[in-house]
């Protein structure tokens, strides 16, 4: 049985690491087996979902937008209010550019105090007019470093979600971590895929600022080999492999179209296509937040998109956004707001797998809670004394089982219960170790349903006894009568 257990858990971490093993804090498998797209993985604190495993790396989607950028917020009122509070709140900046400011006093009206509490995430803020749509934007930039040290402050955040929204083009008032405006230089890029796309590395990274992430997870001694922004050939490779659906890139790009909002155009966004259509369940997350790939047009797909749709669309990135769109966007500051959602590569030496117990009846099991492949792990099982250890095994996500026979296990006076080897190699995936004590003590040959039996029995006695004495004692009294 020992040579047996030793030789499956080694075939499971086959291929093992050839590389030396990685430095720096491990990162936690938390859900599946830590090799499947969508498991989550946790690095000190910072949670992300895994998109591809190749070569012994790890590459990583963070599962929130950083807490980065710009925080915006549109009110909007009637006309009539709007006029009220411009009347007092807004002053002139001077005769030549006849800018109206809004004094910040006005963020004790009932429209604006609201937001007070969100705006305490910026150092400082502006509240500016938008005269043809009656609305005002309150906008200010999130603190990306400490004052005292100067160290990163950019990390992922749950309020990070970007716009969002139940419609197209009409976010929620509220758009937390968002990068407004993005103008990488795609015109000298050659390669383009798909017929009309490119990717840029650099001028995201500086774009959204990723280094500063970098720094951030290196202060807490999670050591990355990259970090960058996905892009549309990796969704749709993601894509593919999840559903076996191609995405329709090359028709996508022909066939885009601009972004309506009501009565007025957005000319700065078009609408791509939706991953929704393409994604089964348990994938949403692919699209839970509003967030900036590295993919764009280049001069010559802009080109074509003017030649025969009309628009020039030169240097536009696209995002996803929470409804499952993939869009364009340049420099637009009015109709949408994306954020950073990083994606990060660590050599699987990183990865610590977990470790779980699973107990039926009255027994534990001590083991630690997670470990990295090829370590040997240790565990050992107590139980009530005298309990019978019904059934002990290990299992693994992907299907693999080692169970313990009788001649495993030894019985201690303690309570505690010997395995023959309780030690396994920890392989490179996530494990169970299954325990089910019997609710009877060990040694006694009958079962739990012939103690039933013999119960039903001596009540049936009794009760029999009980009314044959009845009888008697009525007979009794019957010849006395006579």
């Amino acid at each position: 049985m020992k040579n047996k257990l030793y030789l499956l858990l080694l075939l499971l971490i086959i291929p093992f690491y050839a590389s030396a093993a990685g430095t720096g804090a491990h990162c936690d498998v938390i859900k599946g087996t830590g090799n499947d797209i969508g498991d989550e993985i946790n690095c000190a604190g910072e949670h992300f979902y895994i998109i591809d495993k190749a070569n012994n790396k790890t590459r990583m989607l963070a599962k929130y937008n950083l807490l980065n950028g710009v925080v915006r917020i549109d009110v909007d009122v009637s006309q009539e209010r709007y006029n009220q509070l411009i009347d007092t709140y807004g002053y002139d900046s001077g005769t030549t550019a006849h800018t109206i400011f809004i004094n910040r006093d006005i963020m004790n009206e009932p429209e604006f105090s609201i937001y007070k509490e969100v705006m305490n995430l910026t150092k400082s803020y502006d509240i500016d007019r938008v005269s043809d749509r009656s609305s005002f934007v309150i906008a200010g930039e999130i603190p990306n470093k400490s004052v005292s040290d100067e160290k990163s402050l950019v990390h992922q955040s749950e309020l990070a979600i970007g716009a969002h929204g139940n419609e197209l083009g009409k976010p929620d008032p509220v758009q937390i971590g968002i990068f407004i405006t993005m103008g990488p230089d795609l015109r000298d890029n050659t390669d383009i895929y798909d017929g009309y796309y490119v990717d840029s590395d650099d001028t995201i990274q500086s774009e959204l600022q990723l280094y500063m992430y970098d720094d951030y997870l290196k202060d807490r001694n999670i050591n990355i080999d990259n970090i960058d922004a996905i892009s549309l050939k990796e969704l749709k490779n993601i894509v593919y492999k999840v559903s076996g659906s191609a995405l329709p890139l090359k028709d996508w790009f022909e066939n885009q179209q601009a972004l309506v909002n009501g009565n007025r155009e957005y000319q700065d966004v078009f609408v791509l296509g939706n991953l929704k259509e393409y994604l089964p369940a348990g994938y949403e997350w692919l699209y839970s937040t509003s967030y900036y790939t590295k993919t764009g047009v280049p001069e010559v797909s802009s080109n074509w998109f003017h030649n025969n749709r009309g628009p020039y669309l030169s240097d536009y990135i696209y995002f996803v956004d929470t409804l499952g769109f993939i869009c364009s966007k340049y420099g637009c500051d009015s109709a949408v707001g994306a954020g950073a959602r990083p994606v990060v590569t660590i050599d699987d030496s990183l990865l610590r797998y977990g470790i779980y117990t699973k107990v039926s009846g009255s027994g534990s099991i001590e083991v630690v809670s997670s470990a990295i492949p090829g370590e040997l792990i240790n565990f050992t099982i107590k139980a009530s004394k005298d309990l019978e250890l019904k059934r002990l095994a290990i299992v693994t996500p992907s299907g693999e089982k080692i169970e313990f026979t009788e001649n495993d296990i030894t019985y201690n006076e303690d309570g505690t219960i010997t395995i023959r080897s309780n030690t396994f190699i920890m392989p490179k995936e996530s494990v169970t170790i299954e325990a089910e004590w019997s609710d009877y003590v060990k040694g006694v040959e009958e079962n739990p349903k012939t103690g039933l039996n013999q119960l039903y029995i001596g009540i049936f006695v009794l009760f029999a006894v009980t009314v044959i004495s009845y009888l008697l004692i009525r007979r009794k009294e019957y010849f006395k009568e006579m």
